[in-house]
């Protein structure tokens, strides 16, 4: 289906995971949320979540990480 976008990496960024949790809105197709440990903020020796969102179909993303609280088991 040419109308189907080709599998490209999300970041280049080598402390992200690139296997996400992904969920598009099934009333939207355009609106798609991830969630992915994000080994980028790694406060109190222990990784966070990231959360990214798109709104135009994953052409543009707004990220946003929350740290892990101490103790967390991954």
């Amino acid at each position: 289906d040419p109308n189907v976008p080709a599998n490209t990496d999300v970041t280049g960024d080598s402390s992200v995971q690139q296997m996400p949790s992904v969920a598009v809105d099934p009333l939207n197709a355009n609106h798609v949320v991830m969630a992915y440990m994000d080994y980028g903020i790694l406060n109190n020796g222990y990784a966070g979540i990231g959360v990214q969102v798109s709104n135009d179909g994953g052409a543009t993303w707004t990220r946003s990480s929350v740290p892990l609280p101490a103790g967390f088991d991954q």
